[in-house]
């Protein structure tokens, strides 16, 4: 009698927590007490609620990031068939009432201003559309997704990207890390250092990856507390101790910025989770 009370009480314990699980409360789990037949489905339980848990987790990350880029397209689309259609206009009627005024016109350094004003818009709006266009790693691989992006700010912006780039096998958060500090390195260059050549190096080293992105714009003058441009540099900085990995920035007033990213290739366990350092 006394045997099968433990047993009915062990049975009694699993079936509660698969109620409770079935209800909602995820944080069920049941001691295991023997290593008998009870005891394996105890632990059976255990591992199933870790592996239900895990992949709920992963459903609402997933559903999060899908509802991320589907604004990030929403904003894209909008810019595209709204602002950057009319800034597109504003210069198309600049241009004519360029043509049309005499040359003697004292209006004329007003219109050219003009002008060059909605040229520099209309370069910002484009690299601004391109640091919005949805990632392609899922379809592309990571070195693919560069090339890729490197053509883009070819065709689209007339900017001279040069590439050296080797495709290796990385994790998918240091793809994704290296895709995303990409796509702000080169908006960065073309929406505020009006870069017209850029270089986008990607070498493995021993177990890590180094990334390298060089550009002739206008450069600054790097310091603690920058506001100007620590947005940016910021958020590339983060995703970089993310995945414990170095960054460094290189920039002076008139001769560029050099940016360089070296990450292990295999993500630490924390970064694979997505939990910071």
């Amino acid at each position: 009698m006394l045997t099968t009370r433990g047993l009915v009480r062990r049975v009694r314990r699993l079936v509660g927590a698969t109620t409770e699980f079935a209800n909602g409360n995820y944080a069920q789990r049941v001691p295991v007490g023997r290593k008998d037949e009870i005891g394996q489905l105890e632990g059976h339980f255990n591992q199933m609620a870790e592996q239900l848990v895990e992949s709920i987790r992963a459903r609402q990350e997933l559903a999060e990031q899908n509802a991320r880029l589907a604004e990030r397209a929403r904003i894209s689309r909008e810019l595209h068939d709204a602002v950057s259609q009319d800034l597109f206009s504003l210069r198309m009627l600049v241009g004519g009432m360029q043509r049309a005024l005499p040359a003697d016109s004292p209006l004329t350094p007003q219109i050219a201003t003009l002008q060059q004003m909605a040229g520099t818009m209309i370069r910002e709006m484009r690299a601004l559309l391109l640091e919005l266009r949805p990632a392609q790693l899922e379809h592309l691989g990571l070195a693919e997704a560069l090339e890729d992006l490197a053509a883009a700010y070819r065709t689209r912006l007339g900017i001279s990207v040069t590439t050296a780039i080797m495709a290796v096998p990385l994790s998918a958060p240091v793809e994704q890390a290296l895709l995303r500090i990409t796509q702000e390195a080169l908006s960065n260059a073309a929406r505020h250092a009006d870069a017209s050549a850029i270089t986008l190096d990607l070498t493995p080293r021993d177990e890590t990856i180094t990334l390298t992105i060089r550009d002739n714009g206008q450069g600054f003058a790097p310091a603690p507390g920058d506001t100007q441009h620590g947005l940016g540099l910021r958020s590339m900085r983060e995703r970089v101790q993310e995945l414990g990995g170095a960054f460094a920035v290189e920039s002076t007033p008139g001769q560029g910025t050099r940016v360089q990213v070296s990450l292990p290739r295999e993500a630490a366990p924390d970064a694979e989770t997505g939990a910071k350092r």
